[in-house]
């Protein structure tokens, strides 16, 4: 550094000084230039930091999602073999549209073994061609694209979206509809015609003979056109009411309802189906509000548990465990009851004792106890209120 430089430096280096400032080189410096620091003093007070800068920002509420939504992720979740996550977000729509028969059919297919959705069907090899996809073969060969999570579970395939070129899968069924040999030269369209002629006997043999599941998938695959197309829709819906009937003799009532739901959106006119449907609901209501009083019962709440326990035989007069649940603990709940409003009573909280012995007395019309002070209170309430 030449003198006049060396002059400058310890000139700025004085007035810094001066100022409070200390000059500290840098460990990087460029070389030939000096970097200079200010050190505070121990007097100094740090800048205040404005309330704005540090106030906490509100995450915005998460929208709640749709059961179409709901049921878009399940099938992207299905697609990569996260079952859990699917099955989670097909019940989230259910409780928001219980009647949704795509998410009761996905959570049928996650909730029945593949052996059993598929009994009795036999089934055929396929190799998997170039642009297929386990979708692509379940629309072509079941009629539902949907159907590649069963299709799936038969194979042993634990994601179904790494299915290859060249995999050698089974698919339920037969490859093609035998057919009879032709006499004479037919057209396209009378050969379609007597194809469905024999496959709708067939849905029929399998029909009597009780194979029902057997019989739907025969009748869902045909085309709904045709000379036909009448016999085949009275057959598909006398089926699905019948396999409801045996779903829910199973006590499988989430099935029986996907189930019944197809043949009302096909006869939404008939009394019949309708009311068949109605009960299935009201079973699977009654089935939750049991296990809701159950739960109460195991927290200590009696009235609650027995409130849960008559609702269930409002909704289903048969269910054996509710009946035996409610006559076990209508004594005890009554007597409860009794000393709630007797403690209301004491209170001079007429309006909330007399109805409470309402309660007791249409539990117990002959309560002799809850006759006499309901009495009394009402009494008392007329004198306050001419005061």
């Amino acid at each position: 550094m030449d003198a006049k430089k060396l002059l400058t430096v310890t000139l700025l280096a004085l007035v810094l000084a001066a100022c409070g400032t200390v000059p500290i080189p840098v460990s990087k410096s460029t070389p030939g230039k000096s970097t200079i620091t200010k050190v505070s003093e121990p007097g100094d007070q740090a800048p205040a930091t404005s309330d704005k800068a540090v106030a906490t920002k509100v995450a915005p509420a998460v929208p709640q999602r749709t059961p179409k939504q709901h049921i878009t992720e399940a099938i992207k979740a299905l697609q990569v073999g996260k079952v859990d996550k699917a099955k989670r977000e097909l019940e989230a729509a259910i409780r928001q549209e219980p009647s949704n028969v795509t998410a009761l059919n996905l959570l049928v297919q996650i909730n029945t073994p593949a052996s059993k959705y598929f009994a009795g069907k036999g089934s055929f090899r396929y190799k998997v061609k170039s642009g297929e996809s386990l979708s692509t073969i379940a629309k072509k060969y079941l009629k539902e694209p949907l159907k590649f999570y069963i299709l799936a579970k038969y194979n042993n395939i634990e994601n179904p979206s790494k299915v290859k070129i060249g995999q050698s899968i089974r698919i339920p069924g037969v490859p093609e509809i035998v057919k009879l040999p032709p006499k004479k030269k037919k057209t396209a369209a009378t050969s379609t015609t007597d194809e469905t002629k024999l496959r709708l006997a067939l849905a029929r043999r399998l029909y009597e003979s009780g194979k029902y599941q057997e019989a739907i998938d025969h009748l869902e695959s045909l085309e709904d056109t045709g000379p036909y197309v009448s016999k085949r829709r009275d057959l598909l819906v006398l089926t699905y009411a019948q396999y409801a009937n045996v779903l829910t003799e199973k006590a499988e009532l989430l099935e029986a309802e996907a189930v019944l739901e197809k043949a009302v959106s096909m006869e939404p006119k008939n009394r019949k189906l309708k009311n068949q449907l109605a009960r299935i609901r009201n079973q699977r209501k009654a089935s939750t509000l049991y296990n809701t009083g159950l739960q109460a019962l195991n927290e200590g709440n009696q009235d609650k548990a027995y409130e849960a326990f008559s609702k269930v035989l409002e909704l289903n007069p048969k269910h054996e465990m509710a009946r035996r649940k409610v006559t076990e603990m209508k004594s005890e709940v009554i007597e409860s009851l009794h000393k709630s409003a007797m403690q209301h009573y004491r209170k001079q909280e007429l309006d909330k004792a007399i109805g409470i012995w309402d309660k007791v007395l249409e539990m117990d019309p002959d309560h002799e106890l809850a006759k006499l002070y309901r009495a009394r209170a009402i009494g008392l309430k007329k004198r306050f209120d001419k005061l």
